[in-house]
């Protein structure tokens, strides 16, 4: 197998990879965020619950 041929396949396999562990880690912190939104609609929710 020619070389060039070779290093573009590890290449297209590198940036798949490098685009998989970036999508992976935008899930997680939008995951992170949802968490966030529902513990502070959570505590508004709280909040309401006993008027002062």
């Amino acid at each position: 197998m020619p070389p060039s041929l070779l290093d573009s396949e590890f290449a297209v396999c590198g940036s798949f990879l490098f685009y998989f562990k970036r999508e992976k880690l935008r899930v997680l912190e939008s995951e992170e965020e949802k968490k966030k939104r529902r513990g502070e609609e959570e505590e508004k929710e709280e909040i309401n619950k006993f008027p002062s």
